[in-house]
């Protein structure tokens, strides 16, 4: 049985950033596994994703180098290109794993998994800008008072 420390992504060599992220790296790991299922899907969610949108660099980079099937529809073939390491390839499996476990899997899931992203995102930002600026602080409670309504 694994230990919580590896669930929660502790010493994880493929995707470092997990613990650092780990309010939002299920979600894009979601958004990922959706997108390499149903690639048709792709061209909706670029509509709001950029790769500057993840935030771990391995979901960056998994973000770069399938963007090409994202934008043309095309299946996912994760050692086509061998940009991708065996690690990270089966890092990216257990994404899609995941994904087959459950029965939903369409756009309004992963619509809702990129809202959900770029809400954290914004979140996160606002919690930066106010550590350093008196009027951002201001901002981002008045952000969380709208988003408590």
């Amino acid at each position: 049985m694994r230990d919580i420390k590896t669930l929660e992504g502790y010493g994880d060599r493929v995707n470092p950033d997990k613990v650092r992220y780990s309010d939002v790296v299920q979600v894009e790991e979601r958004i990922l596994g959706v997108l390499i299922l149903h690639p048709e899907l792709g061209k909706k969610a670029l509509e709001k994703l950029t790769e500057d949108e993840f935030n771990t660099s391995l979901t960056k980079k998994v973000f770069r180098v399938l963007r090409p099937h994202f934008e043309s529809g095309t299946e996912v073939i994760l050692s086509a290109n061998e940009e991708l390491t065996v690690e990270e390839q089966s890092a990216v499996s257990r994404y899609v794993a995941a994904r087959l476990q459950l029965q939903r899997n369409d756009e309004t899931v992963l619509m809702s998994d990129i809202t959900t992203l770029l809400s954290k995102n914004e979140k996160r930002k606002l919690e930066r800008k106010a550590e350093t600026d008196i009027d951002a602080l201001g901002e981002y409670l008045n952000r969380i008072k709208e988003m408590k309504k």
